[in-house]
């Protein structure tokens, strides 16, 4: 039998240093939390966006955002940028994109 997810929106933003994809899933709040809950085991734990925020490094720079009826993942496909601080830009993505969410 076929299992049903929430709706899920992706887009993905190219360049020179690498890729940087957001991914807003929406639905009930139970489903939306197991989720994030699911997609945050073992990450690190970020104040400051969000409900709750976890970060991981691993395979990809990872940001995993619960708020309200949405999970925002944003993940940094990097190409060797080493100067950027991927964790406060996806941080920084992450509040953009909550403030856009109705």
């Amino acid at each position: 039998e076929p299992t049903t997810f929430p709706p899920l929106y992706s887009c993905a933003y190219d360049s020179e240093n690498g890729v940087i994809t957001l991914t807003v899933v929406t639905g009930a709040r139970e489903e939306v939390e197991t989720i994030y809950e699911v997609g945050t085991e073992g990450y690190e734990k970020v104040d400051g966006v969000g409900e709750k925020a976890h970060w991981s490094d691993s395979p990809a720079d990872t940001l995993e955002v619960l708020e309200g009826d949405y999970n925002v993942s944003i993940s940094v496909f990097s190409l060797g940028a080493e100067e950027l601080d991927y964790k406060q830009l996806s941080i920084e993505l992450a509040g953009s994109a909550l403030d856009r969410l109705p």
